[in-house]
């Protein structure tokens, strides 16, 4: 009888064990997927555990959800690639979410890492690392070698050889297997467009009921139908409710601030708003530094804008134009050679983030804001 006591007690500490080295679990499943573990490939099935170091594989026309312990939720689609580097999130130790993204397409509503320590939370691929800022997004990397990644809320950080890029809502950063680089407002119809091409037709509209600690999720799709629905019924003690809510109302903020910000620049009346920021560029251009300050005049009256890029020893680049602004964006150049454009943000348009191209020697990315109440 001691015997099989102690035998019963292994089992029970193995278990816990094995318990301890999870974190996260798939609750959502269509097609087919696998994990890479340990040189093992393990068939995903709803409700599997997770541990650091697994990758995740998707085959085409397949996708699924993940949730981690600290409420972050992900979803991969199809024909992707979905690494955990390295994940904490326990008591008493420093928490941290680094994954990584080989191909394919993900998205993720960030959860308690990314609010109480964002610089913690990050997204490599081959070439780029991506950091938040507490926010929602996601991240589409091509078999050609191009990136895209859609800020649907808050912020996000793209790093590409230390270069630093900040994303805002409402914007995404497209990068180039060339390493061009450039940030561009999406419409809430390019994101449903890109939601289709990577994750299916289905709309994230989740029902949701529990019942003897049992969730049941269903998810519709675009016509209505229930041909695209996700088998995402799973045990869940621990009482968790999860709601992709990306789709069901980002939409909305996306179009509702687009539509409301650009009707409060079209007011815009006064004759200097004068916005003060750095730059960060790449390349080579004669007598001209990669990195220091940036300045933006606008006079909305008269529609005209002017750009300054001052580097660390004090030469400095001008582009000006005059131009009609279109919506929330405008672009100013120098002359044929030196060109730059510029998109308002924030909800009264007191920032402005753009790209410039200097005679093709060097491009980068500006990011200025204004203490001024514009009017």
């Amino acid at each position: 009888m001691k015997i099989i006591k102690i035998i019963i007690l292994t089992i029970i500490l193995a278990c816990g064990n094995l318990l301890s080295d999870s974190v996260a679990t798939v609750t959502a499943l269509k097609g087919l997927a696998s994990i890479q573990r340990d040189g093992k490939s393990i068939p995903v099935t709803l409700g599997i555990k997770l541990e650091a170091k697994d990758s995740i594989v998707t085959q085409d026309n397949s996708k699924l959800q993940i949730i981690f312990t600290d409420e972050t939720i992900i979803s991969i689609g199809k024909s992707s690639n979905f690494s955990i580097s390295e994940y904490i999130f326990e008591d008493n130790k420093e928490p941290i979410a680094k994954f990584g993204m080989l191909k394919g397409a993900m998205r993720a509503i960030t959860g308690k890492i990314g609010k109480i320590a964002p610089e913690k939370f990050s997204v490599a691929t081959k070439t780029t690392t991506i950091g938040i800022r507490g926010t929602n997004f996601s991240l589409v990397v091509g078999t050609n070698g191009t990136y895209n990644a859609y800020c649907t809320y808050g912020a996000i950080s793209v790093s590409i050889k230390g270069q630093e890029n900040i994303v805002k809502q409402g914007f995404f950063i497209s990068i180039t297997p060339a390493g061009k680089i450039e940030v561009k407002e999406f419409t809430p119809a390019d994101l449903k467009e890109m939601r289709k091409e990577n994750f299916g037709s289905t709309k994230a509209k989740t029902t949701q009921t529990t019942k003897d600690g049992t969730t049941t999720t269903s998810i519709q799709s675009d016509s209505g139908e229930n041909n695209e629905q996700l088998d995402v019924t799973v045990t869940d003690n621990s009482g968790i409710i999860v709601e992709d809510i990306t789709d069901t109302i980002t939409d909305n903020i996306q179009s509702d601030n687009i539509s409301s910000l650009a009707d409060i620049i079209a007011g815009y009346s006064m004759s200097k708003a004068t916005y003060t920021g750095n730059y960060t560029g790449s390349g080579y251009l004669s007598g001209f530094g990669d990195s220091g300050t940036a300045t933006l005049d606008i006079n909305f009256g008269s529609d005209t804008a002017s750009l300054v890029l001052t580097d660390s020893t004090s030469n400095s680049l001008t582009m000006s134009t005059t131009t009609s602004f279109s919506g929330t964006s405008f672009g100013v150049s120098n002359n044929s050679t030196y060109t730059a454009t510029g998109t308002f943000q924030g909800s009264t348009g007191n920032s402005v983030a753009g790209t410039f191209n200097l005679n093709n020697e060097m491009t980068g990315t500006y990011d200025v804001s204004t203490s001024q109440t514009l009017h």
